[in-house]
Parts: C-alpha cells; sequence; structure tokens
C-alpha cells in the first residue's frame, strides 16, 4: 500500500466532512437569516478534523507501526494530512461561493457593517475591513491558513497521545493477558 494512503484517506474525510458541515450551515440558514451566529456555529466544525486526525494517527501506529510509534513519526504523519487538507480546501471554498452560495459574502459584509453600527464604530473602517476580508481570494487563503494551523496542532497534540514506545506496548499487553487469565480463572 501506498506510504501515505492514510494519510491522503483521512485527509479526504476531513475535507468531506468539512463540506458537508458547511452545507448544512447553508441549508439551515446560519448564512443568512441566522448569520449573527455564523461565527460559533462555524467553530463547532473543529470537531471532524480532531476526531478523524485522531483516529487516523491511532490507526497509523496499529496498523504501519504495530503498535509503536515516534512523536516524530506521528507528528509528520499529521502534518501530511494537514498540508493535504489545506489544500484540499482551496476548491471546495472556490466551488461552495462561486456555485452553492454566491451570497455569502455579500451576507458578510452587511453583518459586519451592522455590526460595526451597533458597537458605534468608525462606519467607514468597518466597510474597508469587510471589503478586505469577505472576497473568494482572501478568504480562500483565510481558509487554507486556518485549515493547515488547525491541523499543525492538532499533529502535536495527537503526535505526544498516540507516541508509543516497545515496553509501553509490552507492557500493555501484559496486563491486557493477566486480565484476560483473571477473567478465564472466575
Amino acid at each position: 500500500m501506498n506510504a501515505f494512503a492514510l494519510e491522503l484517506r483521512y485527509a479526504f474525510f476531513i475535507s468531506a466532512g468539512t463540506f458537508i458541515w458547511l452545507m448544512m450551515e447553508y441549508l439551515l440558514g446560519f448564512h443568512d437569516e441566522y448569520v449573527r451566529v455564523y461565527g460559533m456555529v462555524s467553530k463547532v466544525a473543529l470537531i471532524i478534523p480532531i476526531a478523524f486526525t485522531f483516529v487516523a494517527l491511532r490507526k497509523k501506529r496499529e496498523e504501519y507501526y504495530d503498535g509503536v510509534i515516534t512523536f516524530g513519526q506521528a507528528f509528520k504523519s499529521g502534518l501530511i494530512i494537514a498540508l493535504l487538507c489545506a489544500v484540499f480546501i482551496i476548491p471546495i471554498q472556490i466551488m461552495f461561493h462561486y456555485a452553492i452560495n454566491p451570497r455569502f459574502f455579500d451576507v458578510m459584509i452587511e453583518e459586519h457593517i451592522e455590526r460595526a453600527i451597533r458597537n458605534g464604530e468608525n462606519l467607514t473602517e468597518a466597510r474597508n475591513q469587510a471589503f478586505a476580508v469577505y472576497n473568494v481570494s482572501a478568504y480562500v487563503v483565510q481558509r487554507a491558513t486556518a485549515t493547515l494551523l488547525t491541523g499543525l496542532v492538532l499533529a502535536v497534540i495527537f503526535a505526544w497521545g498516540t507516541r508509543r514506545t516497545q515496553e509501553e506496548l509490552d507492557a500493555l499487553r501484559e496486563k491486557y493477558k493477566a486480565a484476560m487469565d483473571n477473567r478465564s480463572e472466575s
């Protein structure tokens, strides 16, 4: 099997899950009617890369390294997943904003300006900032960068959490064997 097949598969799962989440946000009205809570709702989508990265690194340890993996090996795998996801998010965002929800940026700009008015901020500055942030080019760069940074953080955390030495694996096997022996004796 290809050395990076697992990373490619899980990067695809994360990207597909992210696209599905994006579609759910759109269909449930968080991109227009409920735009005020969009920022909070979109953060819940972090569960997708968290879950899949964790599973991917555990699977990498068990299936590719026979239960033993170093921090470096796990981090490398997580980094590859993060890089692939950062690349995959680009066409997803472009397709979504051009083909599915072309009004996304108009709604976000309106909300940004309305929030500035509610908060008594400078309207000209708010408008300029909104136009700079809410356009396809800027948003694609933001999403790819955020995806990469999130993936790097997850890679570090889960690489640390999934690392295992041969001694640790042997100890786990001994505990399991002892538990099974105790169970069969009772």
